[in-house]
Order: C-alpha cells, then structure tokens, then sequence
C-alpha cells in the first residue's frame, strides 16, 4: 500500500484562506504571522482580514478575553501592516483603546463591540484619543 501525507502547505491559497476564514482571526493571525512568507502573503490577505473578529474563542464555542502577550503581538507587528485592510471590526470593549491607538483604519465602517454598557460605551468614546 502506497502512504501519502499532504502538508498543510501543499493546499492552494484559496482552500487556505477558506479554512483560515472557518477559525478564529486572531488565532490564526497569531499563530502563522511570521512562520514563513506564504503564510504572511496569505495573512495579509485582504479577503481574510477585511473583516476582523478580535475575540478569542475557546474549544466550546465561548468568547473570552485575548491574552495581553497576543493583544501586544496583535497591536505591534500585526494591526500596523492589514490596518488598511479592515473594513468591520469586532472587538471587545478592554483592548478597544489599545487596538485603535495603534494605527487609523481608514476604510472601517462597521465596529462592532462585546459585553458593554451604553453608559460605559459614552465613556469610551470620550476618552479615546485616535491616531
């Protein structure tokens, strides 16, 4: 009987970000920025990352808050290079002003936030200080 293994990158880019589109963004934006430059195109890609759920899930299908190691790589190395990219956005209220203080995202036009108050989005809102 002939074996045969078919590596993660032996699949097209299309089927790649098809699976990439089915996981978490951050997850994989975390987990293949910087492995190899196929996967930094593809993370690049704008079809994968005009839209980005900022939200951490975990096995079960429930949202929780990224850690603050992932929201720092997210905020120096990955948010600066796709900011163009985003058109929607989907974030949770804590890493919201850490997340735009890193850059202007000049196409967004939807935004997108977990878990918060409207007395407390007001608050947000006027404390935040945009690039």
């Amino acid at each position: 009987m002939n074996s045969s293994t078919v590596h993660l990158l032996d699949l097209p880019d299309e089927m790649l970000i098809e699976t990439f589109n089915k996981l978490s963004t951050v997850d994989v934006l975390n987990s293949i920025w910087g492995v190899n430059q196929r996967l930094d195109r593809l993370a690049r890609n704008a079809r994968f990352t005009h839209s980005l759920d900022l939200k951490v899930r975990t096995s079960y299908d429930e949202r929780c808050s990224m850690s603050d190691v992932i929201l720092d790589r997210l905020c120096s190395h990955i948010l600066p290079q796709i900011h163009d990219n985003v058109n929607s956005l989907f974030v949770e209220p804590s890493p919201m002003q850490q997340i735009f203080r890193v850059c202007a995202y000049a196409n967004l036009h939807r935004l997108t936030l977990s878990s918060i108050e409207s007395k407390d989005f007001i608050k947000y809102l006027s404390g935040m200080k945009f690039p």
